[in-house]
């Protein structure tokens, strides 16, 4: 992954030297961290990418997560040992996410549940109709998992102090 930035690098300076003179170390030190930007910024967007394009499938058998290269993981209702709420993250002023595990023996299953703070939250106003299926769906989605494992969800905020 690495390779294609380097080559880029190297022909920018290969570019530079035959462009001028006398190439000065300066300029090749602004090109490779512009170079370097680049790929912090394209590992950020991978990374950004990667977790909205998550999927998280209940089915008859079990729960699937399917990540960007569509590998899946899962793990059978009847081997789940772990059901539990790992916490929260804020993120900015508009949204916190809910962090969540499912897990057996030899597998577990994180997944993240985005929640956003919208004026009506804050005033206890009526939520608009796409927040409140959001939320219905998510409290579906944690009863279900529940009723299928027989587990209940377990708080491991109160371990983490």
């Amino acid at each position: 992954m690495l390779t294609f930035p380097i080559i880029l690098i190297v022909w920018g300076w290969r570019w530079y030297q035959g462009s001028l003179p006398t190439p000065d170390l300066t300029s090749f030190q602004l090109l490779a961290s512009g170079g370097a930007s680049f790929i912090v910024i394209l590992i950020d967007l991978y990374r950004r990418y990667s977790a909205w394009s998550e999927r998280l499938t209940l089915t008859e058998d079990g729960l699937i997560l399917t990540d960007i290269w569509h590998r899946r993981r899962s793990i059978p209702w009847r081997d789940a040992s772990l059901f539990a709420f790992d916490g929260f993250m804020v993120r900015g002023k508009k949204s916190f996410t809910l962090l969540f595990e499912l897990s057996s023996n030899s597998e577990a299953i994180y997944w993240e549940w985005v929640i956003h703070i919208t004026p009506a939250i804050l005033f206890q106003a009526d939520l608009p109709l796409f927040s409140q299926g959001y939320d219905l769906q998510l409290e579906a989605t944690l009863s279900l998992i529940a009723g299928r494992t027989g587990l209940s969800l377990y708080d491991l905020q109160e371990y983490k102090k």
